[in-house]
């Protein structure tokens, strides 16, 4: 292992620990977690030690960010203000590392590494520096007092819910007999089934003394010893003593001005032990989530229109909403301006999917008004969101021409995955172009056309653009912009900031295998052979077993070419030798240059009425059933194959064409075949990224004057290089490589005057960290 500041560092850290009592003893293997993290740098001139240990640094910066996102949810500004200060003391956050990889490739040093990381160091820090509702997997939290303690209860269930925690309330009932029976272990286990993580009890004494100089005045006094036991085992995660007294006349207000002094005082530290060792014991994996269900949730709500603080210059607004609740029907009290607002209309109540949803324009009044919904389940569960909207007719004279909303992403959201839905509308009183341009991190824009200009019926002067694309984030901080430009070619923007923060499970260690196929010449001469699948497959074998590049172990990779890819021979390396190595911890990579088939489907079963085929080298165009391997079964052989983090990479196509004598077609289909959108559903499953070199209704072609099919010319120029839109010497399959090939591929076709679109189907957490395959 590579020790930080060499020998003194763990000397360092202990007598740390010991000052400011952080874990209390030396670092040891149940306190740490090891974090897989990768970096990269550039060389300058043959600096190569510089630019090590550069690299070096960026992974362990890497590595302690990575884990601070997974405690805590923080904004951009607040990233920008807390994380250099903890990047700037790597020592005090992590005990040490081993180099798992390191290679040079070009002119860029990368390295692998499993970094040690000590998670109750970041959480004790956060603590001090950001706000408790920040902290992600906050615990469920019952507070079961004995029945006179209802005030404190109460006062208790408030002040965590204002912190950010999720109080269950509602089952007192079942859990105050043990409670009462002083039956500790019965009570947390119940609590546990009802759905909490982590039960506040104890005992609480309350004490009338008179004072006769005050005449009636009585002083009542509470004494309460409480601490928070965690479910699942049982621990005490916080307790402490506490007393509370109010000199009163009344009973009512001296028990509960007592109660709050005790809630006041508990509410200092309370929370924030229970925080402390909830946090820390999750990261290192020591407990884990309630795994039983909450019997009956409250309503969930959500207005999606107006926002709260909304300006508008009508005397109406769209009010849109909906609640969901598994306890229907739900009933919704509507209220404006404190007046009840009817919602009885079919028109306007939709009930479906366990959600009533409404949407209809509401009256107000010119000035502040105050909009207020209700939503009341079954069992009496409740949910209520108030907001304010504010009418000012001035202000339409001032409104500005083109507006744009974005409802998905919201601003400064943190996600766990790498792909993403920019949704949202367009609402311009001037006419626009047919184009919305959305850009990651100032990288080129992507533009999605054919969309029609809708009109609101509702204001005849206004148009609107609907949004709804879905884009690729790299790990960390990311800026959207959305633009939309006028017919005056007057551009309008909008920024978003989101952070991508991928899973741990990308730590995990992970083997790698692949299977190649690449078939440029077919057995049968009524198939037209190919000029460069077999350059294709050649070159994509050569950089994955590159140690400097993809890493993938020889003996690990087989490589089918021309009458090696029989029918036979796939059917064996991906059915039988795939399924018989890989495991679900490892990586797998199937790549297919060839010809695709399509015939008509006797069986019916098939959406479009056709079945679909990859044609090996000895297929019989004449009989492909019995000779070629329908996506049917080429899916039964990808299920047999037991890797969860599976890659297949498509130049190939199902529809035919003409050619222009340039190039070759990758179909052997008819130019008139149809095939449906479904045609790469056969492959597609938990766990999986396909990547297609075209869309189901287009040709995937070959230029000979590249060498190369154009997807895989643009695929290995991302590998090289040019997809590394962050420039930290690693390229990725989501975040980096598709956007890459699919602008690529479309402006290559485009040059030679014909369309091809690359298409993603992806089911998988994150962005699979390939520290291979495709690596800069």
């Amino acid at each position: 292992m590579k020790m930080i500041n060499k020998n003194i560092f763990a000397f360092f850290v202990m007598i740390m620990f010991i000052l400011n009592n952080s874990i209390g003893s030396a670092i040891t293997q149940d306190n740490v977690i090891v974090i897989r993290s990768e970096g990269g740098s550039k060389i300058d001139g043959k600096n190569v030690e510089s630019a090590k240990e550069k690299a070096i640094q960026n992974a362990l910066r890497k590595a302690i960010r990575s884990e601070v996102y997974e405690i805590v949810n923080i904004s951009k500004s607040e990233s920008e203000r807390l994380l250099p200060t903890i990047e700037s003391k790597v020592n005090d956050y992590i005990a040490g590392y081993d180099i798992n990889d390191e290679n040079m490739f070009n002119d860029a040093f990368r390295i692998i590494l499993d970094v040690q990381v000590i998670p109750q160091n970041i959480v004790n820090y956060m603590l001090d520096v950001v706000e408790m509702s920040s902290f992600r997997n906050k615990p469920r939290i019952f507070v079961i007092l004995s029945e006179d303690q209802k005030f404190l209860s109460t006062t208790i269930e408030k002040g965590f819910v204002s912190l950010g925690f999720r109080v269950i309330s509602g089952k007192e009932n079942e859990l105050r007999p043990y409670l009462d029976s002083g039956d500790t272990d019965r009570l947390i286990k119940t609590a546990m089934k009802l759905g909490g993580e982590v039960v506040i009890t104890g005992e609480c004494t309350w004490t009338k003394l008179e004072d006769n100089r005050l005449g009636k005045m009585v002083s009542w006094q509470n004494e309460a010893s409480l601490k928070a036991i965690r479910c699942q085992d049982g621990q005490v995660l916080s307790a402490g003593n506490f007393k509370g007294a109010e000199l009163t006349l009344n009973e009512q207000t001296g028990k509960r001005k007592a109660s709050e002094k005790i809630a006041t005082e508990l509410l200092k530290d309370f929370p924030k032990k229970v925080i402390k060792v909830w946090s820390t014991d999750l990261a290192l994996g020591k407990i884990k989530l309630n795994p039983y269900p909450i019997e009956s949730e409250p309503p969930q709500l959500v207005i999606d229109k107006p926002i709260d603080q909304a300006i508008t210059d009508e005397i109406t607004i769209r009010l849109s909403s909906y609640v969901k609740s598994d306890q229907n029907p739900v009933e919704i009290r509507l209220k404006v301006n404190n007046s009840s607002l009817a919602l009885d209309s079919n028109i306007h109540l939709t009930l479906g999917n366990n959600a009533t949803y409404f949407n209809r324009q509401i009256p107000i009044k010119v000035g502040e008004n105050t909009i207020s919904i209700l939503a009341i389940d079954q069992n009496k569960n409740t949910a209520e969101k108030t907001l304010k909207v504010i009418c000012d007719p001035s202000r339409k004279e001032n409104k500005p021409p083109v507006e744009i909303k974005i409802s998905s992403p919201l601003p400064n959201q943190n996600v766990r995955e790498s792909k993403i839905l920019v949704a949202g509308e367009v609402i311009s009183s001037v006419p626009l172009k047919d184009q919305v341009k959305i850009t990651v991190n100032d990288k080129e824009p992507m533009p999605f056309r054919g969309m029609k200009i809708k009109r609101n019926p509702e204001k005849e002067s206004e148009q609107s653009l609907p949004i709804n694309k879905e884009i690729f984030l790299t790990p960390g901080y990311n800026e959207i912009k959305v633009a939309v430009t006028t017919e005056t070619d007057q551009e309008v923007k909008v920024n978003i900031p989101v952070t991508y923060t991928p899973t741990a499970s990308q730590t995990y260690e992970r083997r790698k295998f692949a299977v190649i196929i690449g078939i440029d010449k077919y057995k049968n001469p009524n198939i037209e052979n190919l000029n460069v699948a077999g350059v294709d497959a050649k070159s994509i074998y050569e950089i994955i077993t590159d140690p400097k590049g993809g890493g993938f172990p020889i003996e690990n990779v087989k490589l089918l070419l021309n009458d090696q890819a029989t029918r036979e021979g796939i059917t064996k390396a991906l059915g039988e030798w795939l399924s018989s190595q890989a495991n679900p911890n490892d990586m797998v990579l199937i790549f297919y240059s060839g010809h695709g088939g399509i015939e008509p489907d006797p069986t019916g079963e098939e959406p479009d009425g056709n079945s679909k085929y990859i044609i090996p080298y000895d297929a019989d165009p004449n009989n492909l059933f019995s000779t070629a391997i329908q996506n049917s079964n080429l899916s039964s052989m990808l299920q047999r194959i037991g890797s969860n983090q599976m890659i297949f990479l498509i130049d190939c196509c199902y529809s035919g064409g003409t050619t222009t004598g340039q190039e070759t077609i990758k179909s052997i289909s008819s130019p008139y075949a149809k095939v449906g959108t479904d045609v790469y559903d056969d492959f597609s499953g938990s766990g999986r990224v396909i990547i297609s070199a075209s869309l189901p209704d287009q040709v995937s072609y070959e230029i000979p004057t590249l060498n190369h099919g154009i997807f895989t010319y643009s695929l290995l120029q991302g590998i090289y290089g040019k997809a590394d839109f962050n420039e930290d010497g690693i390229v990725t399959l989501i975040a980096e490589i598709y956007p890459f090939i699919s602008q690529e591929v479309v402006k290559m076709a485009h040059s030679f005057g014909f369309r091809q679109n690359p298409t993603l189907k992806c089911q998988v957490v994150g962005d699979p960290v390939l520290s291979g395959v495709l690596i800069r």
